[in-house]
């Protein structure tokens, strides 16, 4: 017998919303104006699996925020966040990363030609997560 994971990609609860700005904190993610309406959730019944972000800025869309919980790593729950984000944005879409091959993978190349508002989120990077150079990926819409 096998035994299929049902992934359910809804809106955060509040309830959601609590265990999200923690994971967030923990995982070292941007936690810069977070605002519920930005994220979607991948639950399996009630359980949350993961999490991400679409900011829409003046001159692109950005995924932020990605969270997959540990021992939903590797089933496909990032991607499926991805793909959901994806679809949801209007203009080009960039990523600042420090696991830059998991996102080729994902359609998204590296690029040194990036709008002001990823310049910023690189650099918030870099203090956030302390590492020297996080890349800076796009996705053309």
């Amino acid at each position: 017998m096998t035994t299929e994971s049902v992934f359910n990609v809804t809106i955060p609860t509040t309830i959601d919303w609590g265990i999200i700005k923690d994971l967030i904190k923990e995982y070292r993610l941007d936690d810069n104006n977070l605002s519920i309406d930005q994220f979607i959730i991948v639950k399996n019944e009630q359980t949350l699996l993961g999490f991400g972000r679409l900011k829409k800025h003046l001159d692109c869309d950005e995924v932020s925020s990605l969270g997959v919980l540990p021992q939903n790593r590797n089933k496909g729950v990032g991607k499926i966040i991805i793909e959901e984000l994806v679809k949801q944005a209007a203009k080009n879409i960039y990523i600042v990363t420090i696991i830059p091959d998991y996102f080729v993978k994902l359609g998204f190349e590296k690029t040194c030609q990036f709008p002001a508002s990823m310049m910023t989120k690189q650099n918030d990077c870099k203090d956030v997560c302390g590492c020297d150079s996080p890349t800076v990926m796009m996705l053309k819409k």
